[in-house]
């Protein structure tokens, strides 16, 4: 028991360092207001992952307990099933797509569970543009964008009420694929980074409580160089030649959250789930994003969410088929959702679950 105690100690102490660099990372000495919009880069990292979240307006943190954690809340690998297959696709503006999977599985030996994870994001093909050629009709050249992340996650019950979970992954992002006459590897950087997180079962009722801090790690740095423009003519540098400028390094999404989940109504017809999640991202401002999750006869679910201070995104929906039996097979999970946003089309995302 002591053994345990301490562990969890160091646990949180670990976790509130880790905050305090979060946080202090998003202020500056005059304590601006101003969000930080376009200061970091591999945004494909902050897209919601799985319909249950995106249709619960990004509120998962304390709710979730199969191998779609990683990309959430770790610590929820912790209490996944012994063995679980996770796919989820999303159509997003102009033809991107971003797309995601995850496999756990429970170690006894280890005494938790560990999980592979993926996600990529693709652009589609875009035209070659350039001072002569602005809209590529005469060249024809196409060229696209794009983003992966490969991760390895491991969640485990430090004691029967709280729970921990780690994620490392690599990032790769690359913004010149199918350009011609560029050296292999121009305008692609790689780095790497990690995911904590803690879920607590306060005993009390339905409380639990979830934490998680995303993608702390190195700046990512772009191959290769380029030649700026002013008014259809390049920067010359002192010698009269057109200057050559390195791309510059930028920061990943560093995101802390913390949420609070509760289901007030649970019987054999009916349950329902709230959530409550507090976001604080390094790039902008602080969103308040809550949820609820209505489950009818156990399998058939409804959804529906709302993030508060985000600039355009609106309200969630979804809906899905949950834990439904498949003779000789499993466990199924199903779901759709939608989000409206102000200024584009709805967004719609689909996701798939095994539990073996």
């Amino acid at each position: 028991m002591i053994k345990k105690i301490n562990t969890l100690w160091k646990t949180t102490c670990f976790l509130l360092i880790i905050t305090g660099l979060a946080l202090g990372s998003d202020s500056d000495s005059e304590g601006s207001k101003t969000a930080k919009a376009g200061f970091v880069g591999a945004q494909f990292l902050k897209l919601d992952v799985g319909a249950r979240g995106f249709s619960m307006g990004a509120s998962m943190d304390p709710l979730l307990s199969d191998a779609s954690s990683v990309f959430w809340n770790p610590a929820g690998l912790a209490l996944a099933p012994n063995q679980y297959v996770f796919a989820s696709k999303t159509k997003w503006f102009a033809d991107v797509s971003h797309m995601a999977a995850a496999y756990s599985i429970k170690v006894p030996k280890i005494r938790g569970t560990v999980a592979v994870s993926l996600v990529s994001l693709s652009s589609g093909d875009m035209p070659v543009t350039t001072i002569e050629d602005q809209d590529g009709s005469i060249s024809g050249e196409k060229f696209s964008t794009g983003s992966y992340s490969v991760g390895l996650g491991y969640g485990v019950n430090i004691s029967d009420k709280f729970s921990f979970g780690t994620h490392f992954k690599f990032i790769h992002e690359d913004f010149a694929q199918g350009l011609s006459d560029v050296e292999d590897g121009y305008g692609a950087g790689s780095t790497w980074a990690f995911d904590v997180g803690t879920l607590y079962d306060t005993n009390y009722k339905t409380l639990k409580l979830g934490m998680s801090i995303r993608n702390f790690g190195p700046d990512l740095q772009l191959d290769g160089s380029f030649i700026d423009y002013n008014n259809g003519e390049p920067i010359l540098d002192e010698d009269g030649e057109p200057e050559e400028n390195t791309f510059r390094p930028y920061g990943l999404p560093l995101t802390f959250r913390f949420g609070v989940a509760a289901t007030p109504l649970d019987n054999q017809v009916h349950k329902l789930a709230v959530s409550v999640v507090a976001e604080h991202p390094a790039d902008n401002h602080e969103r308040i994003n809550m949820g609820t999750e209505y489950t009818f006869s156990k399998f058939f679910v409804c959804r529906a969410g709302y993030v508060f201070n985000d600039d355009s995104r609106g309200g969630s929906l979804g809906i899905g088929i949950n834990n439904f039996p498949i003779a000789n097979f499993g466990r199924i999970n199903i779901d759709i959702g939608m989000t409206d946003y102000s200024l584009f089309d709805p967004t719609y995302i689909a996701s798939f679950g095994i539990q073996i």
